[in-house]
């Protein structure tokens, strides 16, 4: 039986951000959400590369193979933060769901058990998109990379 990690990552994303305070609920790959489902969490699928560490990853010295040996995997999938036309505090509301949402991602233990021991949960920064029309309305992305395994026998 195949053991799809990339997909695994995903979903969990998907259901930890689902239950974060103040998030009425969180999407993956839907692009527009309602206003009135705002605070809102979106989880899109991004692009991987193989990663080839300058150092050991972990406490395992890692070597890369060719073919169907193991590599290291890097995903960046994209996450947005969407408050909506309704947040007063722009600034302090995405700062404080920024931080609900670095805690849930870098400490969720299975997420941690599915890149395992070789591998990372690295929080790679944020981007802030405020606009101001009628309303003041809020976004911010977040980038995170988990590296995996990707391991012959999973397929």
């Amino acid at each position: 039986m195949s053991r799809d990690v990339r997909e695994l990552i995903l979903s969990r994303m998907l259901i930890i951000c689902s239950d974060i305070d103040d998030v009425v609920a969180a999407y993956r790959n839907q692009d527009q959400i309602d206003e009135k489902l705002r605070p809102a969490i979106q989880i899109f699928d991004g692009p991987e590369t193989t990663r080839i560490p300058e150092t050991n990853v972990g406490q395992q010295q890692y070597v890369p193979k060719r073919g169907a040996g193991p590599n290291l995997i890097a995903m960046t999938p994209s996450l947005s933060i969407l408050l909506g036309a309704e947040a007063e505090n722009v600034g302090p509301d995405l700062d404080a769901l920024r931080m609900a949402v670095l805690k849930t991602v870098l400490t969720d233990k299975v997420l941690l058990g599915l890149v395992g021991p070789s591998g990372l949960i690295l929080y790679d920064g944020c981007d802030m998109d405020v606009r101001n029309g009628r309303t003041m309305e809020g976004n911010m992305s977040i980038s995170f990379s988990f590296v995996y395994p990707l391991l012959p026998q999973d397929f």
